[in-house]
């Protein structure tokens, strides 16, 4: 990978640290956001081949960075990790196949996931208050890719939610997945 963007990391460093200094909790974790974002568009900012790199914000507030492998023009693995928002001690994980209803080249994006859309585990109590859950569906997810291979698009769709929280599993029941998303490729 390269960074052969014309852009200036040390004006945005100084600018990051500046704010951190200054800023509460809620500003650090929109710093993050933000990182994320430009981290996508700056590494990968070549072709990238079979590879796609994604940034994404679901309802449940989970921020999550990850990359899709496409083994055809049609058919891609998804993978990304992040951590919720309100809870940065849990951490949030998808694993989906994704099917492109529409070629790559064209600017409207038509995509189905479908597998592990949301899974949550807490990593600073697991042996006092063990919490997780795992959200197995399917998504739709609608977008808008840009000439220079950004692609933006909004996902929603649903499952049915397995979870174990204060020692007990809970009853199946089933749960709405909506969330941003950021691509490149």
């Amino acid at each position: 990978f390269s960074l052969n963007r014309e852009y200036n990391f040390d004006a945005a460093w100084k600018w990051f640290f500046i704010l951190l200094k200054k800023g509460g909790l809620m500003k650090h974790r929109i710093l993050i956001i933000l990182l994320l974002f430009f981290l996508a568009q700056g590494i990968f900012a070549e072709y990238t081949g079979p590879w796609e790199f994604h940034v994404e914000m679901d309802m449940y507030l989970s921020i999550k960075a990850g990359a899709e492998y496409h083994f055809t023009d049609t058919f891609g693995l998804r993978g990304s990790l992040g951590f919720l928002v309100i809870g940065p001690s849990q951490i949030s994980y998808t694993l989906v196949g994704v099917h492109h209803l529409m070629p790559v080249e064209k600017p409207f994006q038509l995509d189905l996931q479908y597998g592990l859309i949301q899974a949550v585990f807490d990593v600073i109590a697991p042996e006092t208050v063990p919490y997780s859950y795992w959200i197995i569906g399917a998504c739709a997810a609608f977008g808008y890719r840009g000439q220079r291979g950004h692609c933006f698009r909004l996902r929603a769709g649903g499952g049915v939610s397995i979870g174990y929280d204060l020692g007990k599993w809970e009853p199946l029941s089933l749960m709405p997945n909506i969330a941003l998303e950021y691509g490149y490729r």
